[in-house]
């Protein structure tokens, strides 16, 4: 665990050198930063040192907590795993299905790009479609020929 004396050396040293970019009327974006961590080799060993010690460590914040909150806490913690292992099978089971469906589509994709290349030509059963469909066709069909009267 970073020591709270470490904690606030650390954040001097960036505050300082956020601080020294805006004096010089640089941009205190997260580029000037990076720039400015780039150009100080300790600066930048000191923060991946202490972000290196963060990994795994505790906050505090849960051990601070009531008794009864921190029960509540871990309940929900188990309640997260559960739903993790419900969503691994949710998402293992979309792709065993979206296997199962690629299998049908694969022959539909073939005879579309048969058609699509010519190599292979519609029959009148591959014609057939809705009557709905019908009905759109002959209301654009009339609309393109009214269209092509009017231009004449």
């Amino acid at each position: 665990s970073i020591s709270r004396q470490n904690r606030m050396d650390l954040a001097k040293q960036i505050s300082s050198a956020i601080s020294a970019r805006s004096s010089e009327g640089g941009d205190v974006n997260g580029a000037s930063i990076t720039e400015q961590l780039m150009q100080n080799p300790e600066l930048l060993a000191a923060l991946s040192s202490q972000l290196e010690n963060l990994v795994g460590s505790s906050s505090g914040l849960v051990e601070s907590l009531p008794a009864a909150v921190r029960r509540r806490v871990s309940a929900l913690k188990k309640l997260q795993r559960q739903h993790l292992e419900i969503e691994l099978e949710y998402h293992a089971a979309i792709a065993e299905l979206e296997k199962a469906y690629q299998k049908k589509y694969t022959p539909l994709y073939e005879k579309r790009q048969k058609i699509i290349s010519g190599e292979y030509e519609p029959t009148e059963e591959d014609l057939e479609h809705d009557e709905d469909d019908d009905e759109e066709e002959g209301e654009e069909d009339k609309n393109a020929k009214e269209g092509e009267e009017e231009g004449d």
